[in-house]
């Protein structure tokens, strides 16, 4: 109710804070101190914008007393002979820099007409237009450095921001609350965005991107609401169609599943998409699927959309990216190597995903029959992208073959380009080779608290060359990272910092898709912010990630939970039964559920059957007193009082 209630007072506000708002005015343009012109300078021209302003509004008197005025205070000043002409019309000129954001252009305008005009202000109109865009400006710039608290600070110091139908503004602003987990006030904010919709288009960009913010339910209320706008079959499917891409948008980011109402509008989507070759909606369903971990079927709509005619460089590119990233995850190595030699001077991201493919082919194979030419190209394109894996395959290539000085340069380059465990581990074995003591125990002083492989390793004790040393899982540091994030997400969790639990489960997704415990964490967070439809979907991509193994039960627990939550009584049974819930956790779900039951029971009346079930639950634990007083209202009904 924030948004709109900031919207409904800004009448109030603007009548009552009229002292406040000449304040504001007069310190973004100070009045001019009077300037003496000797008698050989320009005579000073009087300002006529009031004049034109009466003249074009066809207010014949006020004008004529404005332009006796002027005759007053400037004798030796000719008046125009056509008042509406454009000629001279500082104002439209302002207007129309302003129009094009160039606010710095209107200022230095005004100082110009201030040193030739005689106590020359820019209109009310204009002075609060100027403050409402550098306003504007500021909250833009806020946006691209995703200060999202400072977007709604400006907006709660300036509400006319709001007041308007400046779309793109209110989108910043609903964005802005959703990115601060604040989901009512970003509702609320796309309702007025909605409202500031009069054409189709743009009512279509509002719920596309509501959908890319909000919960699915949220978003198919505001369609609700605009039922009457859309009588139009063509135009209802158009805008439905952008509820879908919004909604995929928002399942790359958090890789939950889409309930059903989406996955209805989204079986004609994707018709639509495949038939017409409609590629941006290709791609946007391969990262949706990369994005739930559905490695197949996103290689499937990244081949789709690349085989589209006319694919744009920069698409194309982004397209091969998320192929290759499918191919990776899916193991489908033998295509994934070539696809990526062919194309990896498209990008950096291409060419790093090549050095990758091409470290993996090394790296599995002895290194006597890796060819010269394989390794060249490697080190070229390692060099020149700072690929420190790249480097790391050069480094064990060059140990498994005894060049120990090659090795340990390699293995230097690999952890100033990427620190990981596997770059020091090679490092003290090349140092080992090299018979260097001292670099060996300096590595070792250093690293030893940081990777337990180090402090294990001891001097003399290894081999110079064992193929279980380059199969150590490389962790870099930005994977540390999302171990580290991980730890405070579920110390937010204990600590009841909710919101900060789910913002920062968002942030780890940056890092790649979402993993099974992952969403399960995110789930019991949703839970206890009381967005039960969220964290059911969830709760269901952490069991369908889980594929059955006994860690996804506590994801389970949460999807059974959670779809109770939302009244679906029968599934949750079906969702308990399908999994080999603990014991406690099972006598949890059926003390709900038969809650549920009972409550149901009575309210069709059927009071024996309240009872019967209330009987049931009353084996399991003790019965609250709410529950009390509708076992006696089920006595009285059914005629047991």
């Amino acid at each position: 109710m924030l948004v709109r209630s900031m919207i409904l007072t800004l009448a109030c506000m603007t009548a009552l804070s009229g002292r406040a708002e000449a304040q504001q005015l007069a310190a973004l343009t100070p009045p001019p101190l009077p300037v003496l012109h000797g008698a050989s300078e320009k005579v000073l021209q009087p300002d006529t914008s009031a004049l034109r302003y009466y003249a074009k509004r066809g207010e014949q008197e006020r004008a004529q007393r404005e332009l006796t005025r002027l005759r007053m205070l400037y004798p030796s000043w000719t008046p125009p002979q056509n008042i509406f002409a454009d000629e001279g019309d500082d104002e439209r000129v302002l207007w129309d820099l302003l129009a094009e954001d160039r606010i710095d252009a209107v200022k230095e305008k005004i100082a110009s007409l201030r040193d030739t005009l005689f106590d020359y202000n820019p209109s009310i109109e204009l002075q609060r237009a100027l403050v409402t865009r550098e306003h504007r400006q500021m909250m833009l710039v806020r946006h691209r450095n995703n200060d999202w608290s400072g977007i709604l600070e400006l907006a709660d110091r300036h509400p006319q921001l709001l007041a308007g139908d400046d779309l793109e503004v209110l989108w910043l602003v609903a964005e802005a609350y959703a990115r601060l987990e604040r989901d009512g006030a970003a509702n609320e904010a796309f309702l007025v965005a909605l409202s500031a919709s009069d054409k189709v288009p743009e009512l279509q960009a509002t719920l596309e991107k509501a959908s890319q913010w909000l919960a699915p339910e949220r978003t198919l209320a505001l369609l609700a609401g605009v039922d009457n706008r859309l009588t139009n079959p063509e135009t209802r499917r158009q805008v439905e169609d952008a509820i879908v891409r919004g909604a995929l948008v928002r399942t790359s980011r958090l890789g939950e599943t889409h309930p059903d109402q989406i996955l209805e509008l989204m079986a004609g989507f994707e018709a639509r998409a495949w038939s017409e070759g409609r590629r941006d909606d290709m791609l946007l369903l391969a990262w949706s699927h990369y994005g739930r971990r559905n490695w197949q079927s996103s290689a499937d709509w990244f081949d789709a959309a690349l085989a589209v005619e006319g694919t744009k460089s920069a698409d194309h590119a982004k397209a091969i990216e998320g192929l290759l990233l499918s191919l990776d995850r899916a193991q489908r190595y033998e295509r994934a190597l070539p696809l990526a030699k062919k194309h990896r001077d498209l990008s950096n991201e291409i060419g790093l995903l090549y050095v990758h493919a091409q470290s993996q082919f090394v790296l599995k194979r002895d290194a006597d029959h890796v060819t010269a030419d394989v390794l060249n190209d490697l080190a070229r394109y390692t060099a020149q992208l700072k690929a420190g894996e790249g480097a790391e395959a050069l480094g064990w290539t060059a140990h498994e073959t005894g060049q120990h000085d090659t090795a340990a340069q390699w293995f230097a380059l690999a952890m100033r380009w990427e620190e990981t465990e596997t770059a020091v581990y090679g490092l003290a074995l090349s140092a080992m080779g090299q018979k260097d003591r001292a670099a060996f125990d300096a590595l070792q002083t250093r690293y030893g608290g940081t990777y337990e492989k180090i402090a294990k390793l001891k001097w003399g004790k290894r081999r110079i060359r064992n193929d279980a040393d380059r199969r150590i899982a490389r962790v870099s540091a930005k994977q540390r990272r999302s171990v580290d994030m991980r730890k405070r997400i579920a110390n937010a969790y204990e600590s009841g910092r909710y919101t900060q639990c789910l913002s920062m489960t968002r942030s780890l997704r940056k890092g790649g898709p979402l993993k099974a415990r992952d969403q399960e964490m995110r789930g019991w967070c949703l839970m206890k912010l009381d967005r039960a439809a969220e964290a059911e979907r969830a709760f269901g991509e952490a069991v369908r990630l889980a594929g059955g193994k006994r860690s996804g039960r506590e994801a389970a627990y949460g999807h059974a939970l959670a779809t109770l939550r939302n009244g679906k009584t029968r599934r949750a049974l079906l969702i308990a039964d399908a999994n080999r819930l603990t014991g406690k956790q099972r006598r949890v779900i059926d003390i709900e559920v038969l809650t549920q039951q009972a409550r149901a029971a009575f309210d069709a009346r059927d009071y024996a059957g309240s009872i019967a079930l209330l009987n049931r639950r009353g084996a399991l634990t003790s019965e609250p007193r709410d529950l009390t007083l509708m076992r006696g209202w089920a006595h009285y009904h059914g005629g047991n009082a």
